[in-house]
């Protein structure tokens, strides 16, 4: 009877350590209605697509509902990557607040890779974050972006940013490998050529051979920008 209750008493305690996962991890995902939303406010901050930069990397994001404040409400944290959206040093991160049934920007932090982490500690109230720097002749290393009343920084590799000198404990709500959404309907686009001689374009079905090659090209740099340095180091370490 005894090796029973035991038994049942760890059953029990590991299901609610499962279901107390299962709701933390679903409450940082939008429920339908916040998604549509949240995508619809981010088509029309970010604007129009534009063709040749979507085919060789299409835009698409990730993003977190989390309470950066404690008072009960939840800030987005949003992830951009794709052609238009990332350079040598990363891809844009943006902070949102609810507005009414929309958004309102609070950040934008361009140069940033994931993951992204909400820190324990706190600054004019509102949680530090922590995004990864690396690029160019920078290694890779951690910044820790302050609140300052209004905004966090738009630089993480700028003050008042600051490097993180040792590992701060917090939880990671954007990972490298987080699932992406893309931000614009996918178009089989046309081979055209303006008049500056480039193409804006390369049909899927017309030219198979060159789309797949295109496609390629994509996954390895958007690979390349979300992954950043643990890419880096992978890649080194084949070599």
């Amino acid at each position: 009877m005894r090796k029973f209750y035991g038994t049942a008493v760890t059953a029990l305690t590991s299901g609610l350590m499962l279901m107390s996962v299962c709701v933390a991890q679903t409450m940082r995902e939008p429920i339908p209605k916040q998604g549509e939303s949240l995508k619809s406010f981010l088509q029309s901050y970010l604007g129009k697509p534009y063709a040749p930069f979507e085919l060789e990397g299409a835009t698409r994001y990730s993003s977190a509902f989390v309470d950066l404040k404690g008072d009960g409400t939840k800030e987005v944290v949003i992830y951009v990557s794709g052609r238009a959206w990332c350079g040598s040093g990363g891809c844009i991160m943006l902070i949102l607040a609810s507005e009414g049934t929309s958004y309102r920007v609070i950040t934008r932090t361009t140069i940033t890779r994931p993951p992204i982490r909400i820190l324990n500690t706190k600054s004019n109230g509102w949680h530090d974050i922590g995004v990864v720097v690396a690029g160019g002749d920078i290694a890779c290393y951690e910044a820790i972006l302050p609140f300052d009343g209004k905004t966090y920084p738009s630089n993480p590799s700028v003050p008042p940013a600051r490097r993180s000198i040792e590992k701060v404990q917090g939880e990671t709500v954007i990972s490298a490998t987080a699932p992406e959404q893309p931000l614009y309907p996918i178009r089989d686009f046309e081979l055209k050529r303006g008049a500056h001689g480039l193409a804006v374009g390369i049909s899927r079905t017309k030219n198979p051979a060159a789309w797949a090659a295109c496609a390629k090209r994509r996954s390895a740099q958007i690979k390349f920008l979300r992954e950043g340095c643990l890419w880096h180091q992978t890649s080194e370490a084949a070599s």
